[in-house]
């Protein structure tokens, strides 16, 4: 009997301390595994990331394609793709999302907007997660911004070791969907606005609340995800991706976990970012809650006093405005410019 009582004690515990809240947040270590290889005319390379309070290796490859021969080079930008980020930024090697017979739109647009900037002077660095950067470790006490270590260790890897550093060489970086959200932690969690010149967010970040999205909130009703959504997000608190975790059931109890573990929140996270420019376009039928949470982290920014911050709304309903021909060429200005 003494024995079960202490394992339910033990099991007891472990629950309440699953996805432990951390309140400071420290980059990890990255280590090169292979590269530079050719990578059909680019240069990849593949990172191996330890952080802190996790207890594997993230791996990571990198395609880095050059600035343009004889040209001043203008700086470096990162591309992180959506979902888990397990895909390259321009949709290479997929039929993804077409138009019409034949056309995959992702890629066509992404691929110009990449010749074009590297045509213009930087190096363009896209990064595949193996495994997918929010994706924790079965039972773990894991979360989110515990997660974005490695985007955020990745990221200053590549400023290091990539970038050639001078005044007027710009470190930027692109993420679309939940790439947006590595980058909303990254600025937040690790105090990476000193970092970057700008960061270019495509519908998203889409989990700015946490807790408006896991639990319904009746001021917010907006910012509640779907059930396959909350599913997707139980992934970075250690749970299957089938309807079974913490916020696909709505678990009340667990309403503080989520409440601070959002890229917004009520704590003493910055959102002041003066240096750091934030643009963030969606599009204005985006059927996916990404454009109400993005919206809701504008706000909070503005709030805050962050001043270089632009919001573009794009006609459509398309949650990867980028693959438009208007999409694509906002991005490349706002990059460009």
């Amino acid at each position: 009997v003494a024995g079960i009582f202490l394992l339910a004690v033990l099991f007891n515990t472990w629950q309440s301390t699953r996805g432990r809240i951390h309140d400071s947040y420290a980059l990890g270590k990255s280590t090169l595994l292979s590269g530079p290889d050719d990578c059909n005319g680019e240069l990849c390379y593949e990172i191996g990331i330890n952080c802190p309070a996790l207890d594997r290796t993230e791996k990571a490859t990198l395609r880095v394609g050059l600035p343009a021969a004889g040209l001043d080079e203008r700086g470096t930008i990162l591309f992180f793709s959506g979902w888990v980020g397990d895909l390259w930024w321009d949709w290479h090697g997929t039929g993804d999302e077409t138009t019409g017979p034949g056309e995959r739109q992702p890629e066509i647009q992404h691929k110009r907007i990449l010749a074009n900037l590297q045509a213009a002077g930087f190096r363009t660095v896209q990064v595949k997660w193996e495994r997918g950067w929010f994706v924790a470790s079965p039972g773990k006490q894991e979360n989110p911004p515990l997660l974005a270590c490695t985007p955020a260790t990745l990221s200053d890897w590549v400023n290091r070791e990539l970038h050639p550093p001078a005044p007027d060489r710009a470190f930027c970086a692109v993420g679309h969907s939940n790439g947006a959200t590595e980058l909303g932690y990254m600025l937040s969690r690790y105090d990476q606005g000193d970092l970057f010149d700008l960061v270019a967010m495509e519908s998203g970040p889409n989990w700015a609340r946490l807790d408006y999205s896991c639990i319904r909130e009746p001021d917010f009703p907006e910012l509640f995800n779907t059930r396959n959504g909350r599913s997707t997000i139980d992934l970075a608190f250690g749970y299957a991706n089938d309807g079974s975790g913490i916020c696909a059931r709505q678990d009340v109890s667990r309403l503080e976990l989520f409440r601070r573990t959002g890229i917004v929140s009520d704590y003493a996270w910055s959102y002041n970012y003066p240096d750091t420019m934030v643009a963030i376009m969606v599009s204005e039928d985006d059927p996916s809650v990404g454009r109400r949470h993005a919206e809701h982290y504008h706000d909070r920014l503005l709030k805050s006093g962050t001043p270089l911050l632009r919001f573009d709304v794009l006609p459509g309903e398309n949650h990867l405005p980028s693959s438009t021909p208007a999409g694509a060429e906002l991005l490349e200005n706002i990059l460009l410019n």
